[in-house]
């Protein structure tokens, strides 16, 4: 993971730490532009991002620092050995560590749902009553929480809009020169009537035209996707404060301690739009190349070419601006419907636990016992949790009743 010098570790730095940690034990922290400070502030600066680290999620992570500048060759051969040990020389031993890993992680999380279910299944009826109605209000108020979420995407559409139309807008002259230049220069080369010239101008416009606007289009969009990352944060914010009342709701009604599952948003990178070449006359006037007499022409079509350049690269650049605000709103779109369908998933999956948990008090001791010797199996300790504890079903519920 790429962490500037500059700035290290903000919040969402750490949430992403703690976040990929959950799927793979190989985490690294790439340290960049360590140019831009002084050898004793970098080292400050490791220090620190190794104590944030440690404190988030216990784990003592590799820091490299970076920088893609010639004289900190020794940085870059640094990274290069540490890639080449962790990922080519040792494969196959981090692959069996990783795997291990994701299945100690996916345990954990299915043993929890499983431990939740037994200690309802054990309760009192007036807790197991509590809980449904928790959930069942939760259910109600929850139209409050998606249009919350609804509001704010269209709020972060509506920017989205306007960004791109202002960010598309200011590359038209830059576009239009640049255009202007390789015409220029290529116009000379073009020999023949009217009708010759007219389809090498075609065929030099479309790929001109393509190249300019795809670095515009690549330029714009990095800009827009920032919105994106914001809508990401708010929705993990949101999910966030709908956990946090399930889990009192749950601490209150059962007294146990209840995570849930944790939240992955799937945010595509919108794709890239299509550049379209208009009609370079408006009239079939191409077709008269054998009655008009290209020397007496040459400088009319010339400055008409110049002025559809222009045009083209106007009317292109609207539509790249309205065709990245959609691709962003689809995005936001997406992203607002996975986080109230999580939440929904999340309601109906812990109510058809707390439901049926008393009629299955064996099924779900036999479960837990096979997900505490799976997780035994992979790593010799148990199920473990991103801290490295180790966790184990307590023995009060599993042996509290005959199965």
């Amino acid at each position: 993971m790429a962490v500037s010098a500059s700035h290290p570790l903000s919040e969402q730095d750490l949430d992403l730490i703690c976040e990929v940690s959950r799927h793979t034990p190989e985490v690294a922290i790439i340290l960049t532009k360590a140019d831009l400070v002084s050898e004793p502030d970098l080292a400050a600066i490791v220090s620190f991002v190794r104590h944030q680290i440690f404190r988030q999620a216990p784990r003592n992570l590799s820091i490299l620092p970076f920088s893609v500048l010639q004289a900190f060759e020794p940085l870059q051969s640094r990274f290069r050995e540490y890639l080449r040990d962790r990922f080519v020389d040792g494969r196959e031993e981090r692959f069996e560590t990783i795997v291990g890993h994701k299945v100690r992680t996916l345990a954990t999380e299915a043993w929890a749902y499983l431990d939740l279910a037994l200690v309802s299944a054990t309760a009192e009826d007036s807790a197991r009553r509590d809980l449904r109605e928790a959930l069942s209000r939760e259910r109600r108020e929850g139209g409050a929480v998606r249009g919350e979420v609804r509001v704010l995407i269209r709020d972060l559409e509506t920017q989205a809009r306007t960004a791109a139309s202002e960010r598309f807008h200011a590359y038209r002259g830059e576009v239009t020169i640049a255009l202007r230049r390789r015409l220029e220069n290529a116009s000379p080369a073009w020999k023949g009537n009217l009708a010759d010239t007219t389809r090498r101008f075609q065929s030099w416009l479309a790929e001109a035209l393509s190249e300019e606007l795809s670095r515009a289009s690549g330029r714009g969009g990095e800009s827009l996707l920032h919105f994106l990352d914001d809508a990401l944060a708010q929705a993990h914010r949101a999910v966030r404060g709908f956990q946090g009342r399930l889990a009192h709701e749950i601490r209150r009604s059962l007294g146990v301690s209840f995570e849930g599952a944790r939240f992955h948003a799937q945010v595509a990178e919108p794709a890239r739009p299509d550049i379209r070449i208009g009609k370079t006359f408006d009239t079939n006037v191409d077709l008269l190349w054998f009655a008009i007499p290209m020397p007496l022409v040459r400088s009319w079509v010339q400055r008409h070419f110049e002025k559809l350049v222009s045009w083209e690269a106007e009317k292109n650049l609207s539509r790249l601006a309205a065709q990245w605000a959609e691709a962003v709103s689809a995005s936001l779109e997406g992203l607002a419907a996975q986080t109230l369908d999580f939440m929904e998933n999340e309601l109906s999956s812990i109510g058809a636990l707390v439901s049926g948990a008393s009629d299955r008090k064996g099924e779900i001791r036999s479960a837990l016992g096979e997900l505490e010797a799976l997780g035994r199996g992979v790593s010799g300790e148990g199920i473990d949790s991103l801290s490295g504890t180790t966790r184990t079903p307590s023995r009060d519920r599993l042996d509290a009743t005959p199965a």
